[in-house]
């Protein structure tokens, strides 16, 4: 648990240092650098997408998602959710908003997020998890300079996420295998893409009625088991 919270306590100075350092930039230079960080995750996303060799997989994936997404209704309750936090976090706005989502994607979806609390619960190994750490602090820096302290909110989520699977370690290791860990990754990836896209404002996705499209993997994983498959 040292770890995860050193984690929290590194997104958080990391979004006060960015956050000091947007209020010395110009708001055209800001512009700037939000678009390059759009692209930046559009082309991470677009990277981690073509790795997959089961586009209908992951097709079928997003499809699913996209149903139970929109049943439970949960783009229009992170709609009041962020409603509720822009309210509460100095300066904060829409925009600003859309970059803690994005930040909170990027260091809650995929592998690393998944293997570094894992491998921490089962070994009591932190090798991931430092690595883990520095990436947060970095992104984070970045997201903050351009976006401001609402990206903090990433640190909370990574919190919960990070806590959950350490404490559960034993039990989830039999479900996030390999196949597994890859098959949520590639999924995650094509949600980046649609939030890179969003960002550019090129086109609308309402990128959180997607969200239960990465655990289809975990899922089907559990089915094929159960059938022997």
């Amino acid at each position: 648990m040292f770890y995860i919270l050193i984690d929290l306590m590194a997104v958080f100075l990391s979004a006060f240092s960015g956050r000091l350092l947007k209020s010395f930039l110009p708001k055209n230079l800001v512009k700037s650098i939000m678009d390059v960080v759009a692209v930046c995750i559009l082309v991470m996303g677009i990277q981690g997408a073509i790795k997959s060799n089961n586009f209908i997989f992951m097709l079928i994936s997003l499809v699913i998602g996209a149903i139970i997404g929109n049943g439970l209704k949960l783009d229009k309750k992170l709609a009041h959710f962020t409603e509720y936090l822009q309210n509460k976090v100095p300066n904060s706005s829409g925009i600003a908003m859309k970059g803690a989502i994005a930040l909170t994607m990027l260091q809650n979806v995929g592998s690393i997020a998944i293997l570094a609390p894992l491998q921490l619960g089962l070994s009591g190994s932190s090798d991931i998890m430092q690595f883990k750490i520095i990436l947060d602090f970095i992104t984070t820096f970045l997201f903050s300079a351009s976006y401001g302290l609402a990206v903090a909110v990433s640190g909370l989520v990574g919190l919960l996420i990070n806590t959950i699977i350490f404490l559960l370690s034993t039990s989830l290791s039999k479900i996030l295998v390999p196949e597994v860990t890859n098959n949520i990754s590639v999924v995650g990836s094509l949600l980046i893409v649609l939030l890179g896209i969003d960002m550019l404002e090129i086109k609308k996705f309402k990128i959180m009625d997607y969200i239960p499209a990465l655990i289809i993997p975990v899922i089907w994983f559990i089915i094929k088991q159960l059938l022997g498959l």
